[in-house]
């Protein structure tokens, strides 16, 4: 290979978690770089995990990354919650995802408003948004991941393993 080659996968390699300037990186089942998930209750009232989200390490992603292995996913008609603070109300963001995968049809929202993916069939994948500036323009971006209500089954579903919020530049596409 190319030394411009190499020098493309070294900074792929030291560069996963970087989301840019004023941009913000969350590995949600890694509690040290996961402060954004919000937990509804505290752990010591729902031992059992049935309000806030738990931590599932044995999904299969096909970055390798162990922060892609390991996911959060919510139980029943609970959700997952990640709040972003300390946005730009300037900037334009884009959110890109790490999906664990799971069962039943999820749907991603910002800020209780905003449907930024309506109920798709949860699958192993890393998919880009376009989030609206309304959304950010106060500083803050609530996400809030949850399944169709009243499904059943085992009620696991949501699985996210991690989560980069960056500025969107005007080259940037989403796909």
């Amino acid at each position: 290979k190319s030394s411009h080659d190499k020098d493309r996968a070294i900074a792929k390699l030291t560069g996963w978690t970087d989301p840019g300037k004023d941009g913000f990186y969350a590995a949600l089942a890694s509690v040290p770089q996961s402060p954004n998930l919000v937990l509804p209750v505290s752990l010591e009232s729902d031992p059992a995990r049935y309000i806030n989200p738990t931590i599932s390490g044995d999904r299969y992603h096909s970055s390798h990354w162990i922060s892609s292995q390991r996911s959060v996913f919510e139980l029943y008609d609970s959700s997952v919650v990640v709040r972003f603070e300390g946005l730009k109300s300037s900037a334009k963001y884009k959110l890109r995802v790490g999906w664990g995968g799971g069962s039943g049809e999820v749907q991603l929202s910002a800020n209780k408003k905003s449907i930024l993916q309506k109920y798709m069939s949860a699958t192993s994948s890393t998919k880009e948004y376009s989030v609206p500036q309304s959304e950010t323009q106060g500083g803050t971006l609530e996400l809030e991941c949850q399944q169709k209500p009243g499904v059943g089954g085992s009620g696991r579903s949501c699985y996210i393993s991690e989560m980069w919020l960056t500025v969107e530049s005007e080259e940037s596409v989403i796909v």
